[in-house]
């Protein structure tokens, strides 16, 4: 007894005709029509995806464009605090010195005998 008398299978034995070979390369020429059109379709979406990312990409430019200027604008504002800031060091005195002068200008005015304004 062979295997396939064992398991019940029958062999069909099918040999193509001219019909069902163009029947075949229709249903064939038909899906890769099909999925040609799928796959365009997807990159046309693709395509608009892009789109809208360059879009968003030149709006982020242009606030990056903003943002630089206003930089610009706060590196020169912070430029002059920084002289404005020296000067003030390099010509003002500080609290202290400024006690320690009171204090012996009115030492010198007590000794002189010299009435003052404050």
């Amino acid at each position: 007894m062979d295997l396939t008398q064992k398991f019940g299978l029958i062999y069909c034995c099918h040999v193509l005709t001219q019909e069902d070979k163009k029947d075949i390369a229709q249903i064939v020429h038909t899906e890769v029509e099909g999925l040609a059109y799928m796959v365009a379709k997807g990159f046309e979406d693709v395509d608009k995806r892009f789109e809208q990312v360059d879009k968003r990409f030149d709006q982020v430019d242009g606030r990056l464009d903003s943002v630089e200027g206003r930089l610009d604008t706060v590196e020169s504002t912070l430029s002059g605090v920084q002289r404005d800031v020296a000067y003030v060091r390099e010509n003002f005195v500080t609290a202290q010195e400024h006690k320690d002068l009171k204090s012996r200008t009115k030492l010198i005015e007590q000794t002189l005998h010299i009435v003052s304004g404050a």
